[in-house]
């Protein structure tokens, strides 16, 4: 019986051990238009931006709330990966997604100012700012998922 529990805890640990790492990547959507319905020209290039540099990662899925600002900011990558921006309502609802077994892959998110800290920390990273500055559009989180350790690096874009 002893042999079976040890068996059994050591395949259990090499399974965790061997489990992929799960890249999420956050943004706020770029710059604001005079409207602050869409996106500048400042915040399309951002886009532009941020899908060079997400072109040669694997990404699975793509969210965003549903204004114009983050959709705008998220199609490009969705263009060039062929994929749909998946619109959801606020981050509660975004984690049950993201914690659902049957989802699994890398992901880009794009929110607001406001909702970007608080779905860093409900994926379990250390983030200390309430929210993203007015002028901080170039902020780009990669949070590094493995069982339930998160490692999060912020990068400028």
């Amino acid at each position: 019986m002893r042999i079976s529990i040890i068996f059994l805890t050591t395949a259990i640990l090499g399974l965790v051990a061997c489990s992929p790492v799960q890249t999420i990547t956050v943004v706020r959507h770029g710059e604001k238009a005079a409207d602050g319905i869409s996106l500048s020209d400042a915040g399309k290039q951002r886009a532009l931006t941020l899908k060079n540099i997400l072109t040669s990662q694997k990404i699975e899925s793509i969210y965003s709330t549903n204004t114009a600002r983050t959709i705008g900011t998220a199609q490009p990558t969705a263009d060039i990966k062929k994929l749909p921006v998946t619109i959801y309502k606020n981050n509660e609802e975004l984690i049950k997604i993201l914690a659902n077994n049957s989802v699994k892959g890398n992901f880009l998110i794009v929110g607001h100012s406001n909702t970007v800290p608080d779905l860093l920390r409900r994926c379990g990273c250390d983030y200390k700012k309430k929210d993203l500055d007015d002028n901080e559009f170039d902020k780009l989180f990669v949070i590094k998922l493995n069982g339930k350790t998160c490692k999060l690096k912020e990068k400028i874009y």
